[in-house]
């Protein structure tokens, strides 16, 4: 009953050992049954990693990476990720820092990078990729790999963003970017 006082649930890098599995049943059905939406933000320690096998999984619009285990994925934080938006993520409401095209796409090319992101295999059938990590060595066979993607899952949508470091997008701006991308997706998540 609690859970349907929401719209939305966000999940940063939760440990899993705080949820039951009835808990991960539930969340999975918020969404799946009765068009709830989650939102998954990859963390170092836990999320998504931990959740490999469980009602979450299910949820995720990724696939992992089999050849990489659950565990923390390259916690060193050394190398800049510049991230690239899709066809799909151009035409997204959500991922509009402009309202003119154009501009939007420059804006995006010239946030400040990113240093961490979780590692993934791809995006699942039907889902839509938003961003990616445009480096060749981490693309799959595939192709480059996805750090945001969205999909329907039943009735319900759920999106995964594989990076924690939305946060540097506040460099010498302030909070206009990070505000206005993560205000986009919360609006149009919890409609």
């Amino acid at each position: 009953d609690e859970l349907f006082r929401f719209d939305l649930v966000i999940f940063g890098d939760v440990d899993p050992r705080r949820i039951t599995r009835l808990q991960m049943q539930n969340l999975n059905e918020f969404v799946s049954r009765f068009g709830g939406a989650f939102i998954m933000v990859a963390g170092k320690r836990y999320s998504p990693a931990k959740y490999r096998g469980t009602p979450i999984e299910q949820l995720l619009p990724i696939e992992f990476n089999p050849s990489i285990g659950d565990t923390a994925q390259e916690a060193v934080a050394d190398k800049a990720i510049k991230l690239e938006l899709t066809t799909a993520g151009r035409e997204s409401t959500m991922l509009q820092l402009s309202d003119r095209p154009g501009e939007n796409i420059r804006l995006w090319r010239e946030l400040p990078p990113v240093y961490w992101i979780f590692r993934v295999l791809r995006a699942k059938p039907g889902a839509e990729v938003l961003l990616v990590d445009p480096d060749p060595l981490k693309a799959t066979r595939f192709g480059p790999m996805p750090v945001v993607a969205v999909q329907q899952y039943g009735l319900g949508q759920s999106l995964f963003v594989g990076t924690d470091n939305t946060w540097r997008w506040r460099r010498n701006v302030g909070d206009r970017f990070y505000y206005t991308f993560w205000g986009q997706i919360i609006q149009r998540f919890s409609l």
